[in-house]
């Protein structure tokens, strides 16, 4: 008896561990086909930058690669852009770029807050707010709000 009780146990928190796991993979698939994305033409002049997937910050289950620009009022995620699945990812552009978790909560205060993010894959583009200063918030984060956890950064050159 106390085999079986133990083994529905275990299996129990497999199952809900997946789950919890999966399921922002299955809200990918369906917001995937939200929003069109627009084609877009970049200049030399448009900032640029990396999320590096081995940033000191990132680890097996939170990460981010991919490139990411900046141009006519919009933050764009390129089509080599994918990040590590998981729940309440937000965007933030920052002053500072940091690439820790404890760094990016230090200055969390300061930063402006693009959008949510749906999906984990590009191409992805989001409206940049009117007063936005590139000339200061040059950094993209990609946090996990639900978690209070680092996944990617890039800083915009």
């Amino acid at each position: 008896m106390k085999k079986i009780l133990f083994g529905l146990v275990v299996g129990g928190v497999i199952g809900f561990a997946l789950g919890i796991y999966s399921l922002p993979i299955l809200i990918e698939w369906r917001a995937a086909n939200d929003k069109p994305i627009t084609e877009q033409v970049f200049t030399q002049s448009d900032p640029k930058g990396q999320f590096d997937r081995n940033s000191p910050g990132s680890d097996a289950l939170h990460w981010g690669e991919g490139t990411v620009r900046i141009s006519s009022g919009k933050l764009f995620f390129g089509e080599d852009v994918k990040l590590a699945p998981g729940p309440d990812y937000r965007i933030y552009m920052t002053k500072k770029f940091v690439d820790t978790r404890d760094g990016f909560s230090r200055i969390k205060s300061q930063a402006l807050q693009i959008s949510k993010l749906k999906t984990f894959s590009g191409p992805l583009e989001f409206e940049l707010p009117a007063d936005i200063n590139l000339d200061e918030f040059d950094n993209v984060i990609v946090w996990c709000e639900a978690f209070s956890q680092y996944i990617a950064s890039a800083r915009l050159d």
